[in-house]
């Protein structure tokens, strides 16, 4: 009999895949029910899968496998065991849909409740739900969507109202609710005006993005606000900061904006929750590595001294088996090594490789193996780690490349660095990346190399020197500070 191996790439497993230990533990009684099970039972076919937890990759975890335990001595039908597989993924889905309203974080579950008290005509258990929730909202800190849920939840209650013809409490009610449309409104548009700018790097060329960009710019945010301000201050502080954080975004060269939103973070953070907090900071961070990327050195630190608050008070943004991106992790990685926080660095990737998705930790491994030889100058060890990084990304392409050039200019490895240097400008030639100033840091990177190499072979005097120094301080290149350091070297 053909063996099928095909099992571990089922949607039932690679969804399965994705479950904590404690998670499989609710899906086994979850299945159990009859309610969802629909009175046939897969808890036996869950059982022979989740032996192969958590990684369903061994070499026996196949369709006959499990159709032998199952029915032992009976000949394999395939359409049997993919009838069965698409049932239990049927159920895996409808599990984790029952986990996300457990989950929910603010009001779902007291909505629904309130929605079916309410159409049933039990007014007292409804206005029990409608007390009891603004206790919840009375108690709680600030979350970062929470003017959103406010909208919906609000909503809710002048349907209850208006159900049973409670005029007077309906319209005052009617009020709070329109407040709230606005706070929810301003929420969304900013957060998400500030992500339009954060992205202009990858503006579709398509797309009438001026036109677009003054629909925007004829919403008056700021008449708005301070209208806001005069009649709720807390929910004008929270407003103020999606505000700020837009106009840091769409404003990079004007610092100014970010340094308000700062102070007006860290002036009422303590009133926010954890999400709340994580999304700021994280939001930050984005707004320094943009501005030091345009060239603004000084706040490569102020990125850095962000993001090890955010993950030296575990403020990280994941949890369970939600991955961290690899654009967070380079980037906390990469900017701890050239700020040469190299124990900070270290420590972070040995505890945070592991979450990221499994297919990249060996290439990102390496890839921090590699840089972090290269800073204890271990150029040989280095230089091994990044032969086995086959990571397709542009990022980590253009840093490997930078870092061999480094390695081969101090190894004095003329002829591999002019080669290098070549393959490195034809990478950033070919590349159809639209973070072209990213891109244009790395060119400038090559030029001035070459300019060094030129001048170490030749023995340029100092005055050649100077200019180069001079010239190229002033300019927006990756590894300045290194290239600094070569030509401070040479005099």
């Amino acid at each position: 009999m053909k063996v099928d191996k095909t099992l571990s790439g089922s949607n039932v497993i690679i969804l399965l895949k994705t479950f904590s230990d404690e998670e499989l533990k609710d899906f086994e009684k979850f299945v159990q029910s009859p309610y969802f099970n629909k009175g046939r039972n897969y808890i036996q076919l869950l059982k022979i899968i989740i032996k192969f937890a958590p990684d369903y990759e061994s070499g026996i975890f196949t369709k006959n496998y499990v159709y032998d335990q199952l029915y032992p001595g009976k000949v394999y039908k395939e359409s049997v065991m993919k009838s069965m597989l698409s049932r239990l993924d049927a159920i895996a889905e409808e599990f984790l849909f029952q986990k996300a309203v457990e989950n929910y974080d603010f009001m779902l579950r007291e909505r629904l409740l309130l929605n079916e008290f309410s159409k049933r005509g039990l007014k007292k258990r409804a206005e029990k739900v409608i007390k009891e929730t603004e206790k919840i909202i009375s108690d709680k800190k600030a979350g970062v969507l929470d003017f959103v849920k406010m909208k919906d939840y609000t909503n809710e209650v002048l349907n209850h109202y208006y159900n049973f013809n409670e005029r007077s409490r309906y319209t005052d009610y009617l009020f709070i609710h329109q407040l709230y449309n606005i706070y929810s409104f301003l929420t969304e548009f900013l957060l998400n005006e500030g992500s339009v700018y954060a992205q202009r790097n990858f503006w579709s060329k398509e797309l009438n993005i001026k036109d677009i960009l003054s629909v925007f710019d004829s919403f008056d945010s700021e008449k708005i606000l301070s209208r806001i301000k005069k009649t709720g201050k807390n929910e004008f502080g929270i407003l103020n900061l999606f505000y700020l954080l837009m106009m840091s975004l769409k404003h990079p060269d004007d610092d100014q904006y970010f340094f308000d939103l700062k102070r007006s973070y860290l002036d009422i953070s303590e009133s926010f929750d954890i999400e709340f907090k994580k999304y700021i900071l994280n939001a930050m961070t984005i707004v320094c590595s943009a501005k030091s990327v345009a060239g603004k050195e000084t706040f490569r630190k102020e990125a850095f001294n962000i993001r090890k608050k955010i993950y030296d008070e575990n403020l990280n943004i994941f949890s369970g088996k939600h991955y961290l991106k690899n654009g967070d992790f380079r980037t906390a990685f990469i900017e701890a090594l050239n700020l040469n926080e190299i124990q900070w660095a270290e420590d972070f990737f040995e505890k945070y490789i592991v979450n990221l998705q499994p297919e990249y930790r060996e290439d990102i491994t390496n890839y921090c193996k590699a840089g972090l030889s290269y800073r204890k100058g271990n150029y040989d060890d280095a230089l091994m780690y990044s032969n086995r990084v086959n990571i397709k990304q542009i990022t980590y392409k253009l840093d490997l490349k930078n870092l061999v050039s480094k390695i081969y200019f101090e190894t004095e490895s003329t002829e591999n660095l002019i080669s290098l240097l070549n393959a490195y400008y034809q990478l950033i030639n070919n590349s159809n990346s639209q973070n072209r100033n990213f891109l244009s840091r790395h060119l400038n990177f090559i030029k001035y190399l070459r300019q060094l190499l030129n001048f170490k072979l030749n023995e340029a005097d100092e005055a050649d020197l100077k200019i180069l120094y001079d010239t190229l301080g002033k300019d927006n290149v990756t590894s300045k500070s290194w290239l600094l350091e070569k030509i401070k070297e040479l005099t």
